[in-house]
């Protein structure tokens, strides 16, 4: 069954994405880590420490309104979502390979829309070529987005209407070295591409560029010590003139260690930077703390005074045998292309759960695997709520805020998250950039699961996000709600079958006031 309504798919498409893969096997990174992929592989035969999990997931979803459209012009379909889906895990003493390949087909049964073909891949390796030296990471990936981010957002049950794909390839030789029991070093560069077919909510094609650069030496206190380091962050956007921009920073910091488990330090040092036709250099200076009272608990805080006034940072990690707490709160200089680079701080709900069973299961493989069964057992999500990168070709001042909380019971599994973001561009001389990120975001989101039997589970989940433009972004505001209510059925230690009800709405001065009510039946088989 599932290859005969594969075959209704859009060629056209496939091709664009086999087509785009190939572009990146062309890029000299896409071969290097082609190349270390196979000879990793290969390598893996003989590991010990090696996961090759094959799986196919088939999700069907029957909604009244596929497009988001108004009451009136609303139209029901079908839509059959096939995903075929490689993982590999390999952890040796001289690498370590996590990859993962997967595609959604999406056929559209009513030909409501077009079918679409969108990969979803990432391959992360490290590895050590020169013994407690010379290190490389490498990261090839393939992942979706809201294409517009003032628009309809949705998750893995919807009718995937408002995505676009952005490809990411990064590089990054580095070294790190114990040069002896209080002294480290560390160098390291970082080659980051991006393609996104689909900038700002529009047609328009960007080719991104990020080079980062990072040297630091530290002498742990003791209890004096220093840190020196410097950084040098540069993004390039192709098509878009007088886009580049530069950050650079040398710190140098006191450090004083006033008990057992806290270290204070003193920051002086220069700030540098280069956007819109602007060359500014300030100095910097600041003061931080790092508080670890226990193994399971830290504490982090940093204040600096920097070029565009007043930079902040302050983080908490706590974990617990069957809790993990992570808050975060930020002001920071940023463009597009770092926050592309890095991923949202405790959104990952893979990553909550790793933390939370570090404990019970040391062994990075087993404790991966342990991950996986526990979602797809329990009908976790892959991610939780967070906030949208907003495209922008000018560097960014970034106020953000973010509580993350997972609590892992005998029945019961609860997820929490609630973030704030607030981008605005920083402009110069130039003239102001078409795109604007201009925009403040609040989101929330709650989610619940019950184990009814030993292969019974009962999921709910409720989101609420707001993003509201000012500036040249003035008057746009959207709203979305959505509220779900699954369950899922293991059928056998490699088989689960789900089904689900979800309601949203969404209210917006970007695009057109609806809801939609969908009903989706899923089937997930890992071989």
């Amino acid at each position: 069954m599932p290859t005969a309504i594969t075959t209704r798919l859009d060629l056209s498409r496939y091709r664009a994405a086999s087509g785009q893969v190939g572009r990146i096997l062309r890029l000299p990174i896409g071969r290097v880590m082609l190349c270390a992929v196979v000879l990793n592989a290969a390598q893996a035969a003989s590991a010990q420490s090696v996961v090759v999990q094959p799986a196919v997931q088939v999700r069907s979803v029957t909604t009244n309104n596929v497009s988001f459209a108004e009451a009136e012009v609303a139209r029901s379909d079908s839509v059959l979502i096939v995903t075929p889906r490689l993982d590999v895990l390999t952890v040796n003493p001289g690498y370590r390979l996590n990859a993962s390949l997967a595609a959604d087909a999406v056929t559209y049964l009513g030909r409501s829309q077009a079918d679409r073909l969108l990969p979803r891949a990432q391959a992360d390796l490290t590895a050590q070529l020169v013994e407690r030296w010379l290190f490389v990471d490498g990261r090839l990936s393939a992942d979706t987005t809201a294409g517009n981010p003032f628009g309809v957002l949705e998750d893995e049950s919807s009718t995937i209407f408002n995505r676009t794909t952005v490809y990411r390839q990064r590089i990054s030789p580095y070294v790190e070295r114990e040069l002896s029991p209080r002294e480290r070093l560390q160098l390291r560069t970082d080659h980051s591409w991006f393609q996104n077919r689909n900038a700002g909510g529009t047609d328009t094609r960007i080719d991104t560029y990020l080079l980062s650069q990072r040297a630091s030496y530290e002498l742990r206190p003791q209890p004096l010590g220093l840190r020196a380091e410097y950084t040098r962050d540069s993004s390039d956007y192709s098509n878009l003139p007088d886009s580049s921009v530069l950050f650079e920073t040398a710190r140098l910091s006191a450090m004083y260690e006033a008990a057992p488990q806290l270290v204070l330090t003193l920051t002086a040092g220069s700030d540098h930077a280069r956007y819109s036709g602007i060359d500014q250099r300030e100095t910097l200076r600041g003061f931080g703390l790092r508080w670890e009272p226990s193994e399971r608990t830290s504490v982090g805080a940093l204040v600096e005074k920097r070029f565009f006034g007043t930079g902040w940072a302050v983080n908490l990690a706590h974990r617990a045998p069957f809790l993990v707490l992570n808050a975060d709160m930020q002001r920071r200089s940023t463009t597009y292309a770092a926050q592309v680079a890095a991923l949202p701080a405790g959104g990952d709900v893979a990553q909550l759960l790793d933390s939370l069973l570090s404990t019970r299961i040391t062994n990075p493989v087993e404790r991966a695997t342990a991950v996986q069964q526990l979602i797809a057992q329990r009908g976790l999500p892959a991610t939780l709520a967070s906030a949208l990168d907003l495209f922008s070709p000018s560097a960014q001042l970034l106020n953000s805020a973010s509580l993350s909380a997972a609590l892992l019971g005998v029945r019961h599994t609860i997820t929490l998250r609630g973030f704030y973001d607030r981008t605005e561009d920083l402009i110069g001389v130039n003239p102001p950039p078409l795109f604007s990120s201009n925009a403040r975001q609040y989101g929330a989101s709650l989610g619940m699961t019950r184990r009814l039997q030993p292969d019974a589970t009962a999921d709910f989940s409720l989101t609420r996000s707001r993003v509201v433009g000012f500036g040249t972004n003035a008057g746009v505001v959207t709203n979305n709600l959505s509220v779900r209510f699954g369950a899922s059925r293991q059928l056998s230690l490699r088989t689960t079958v789900s089904a689900a009800l979800r309601r949203q709405w969404v209210d917006s001065t970007a695009v057109t006031n609806a809801n939609q009510t969908a009903l989706s039946f899923g089937l997930l088989h890992r071989f």
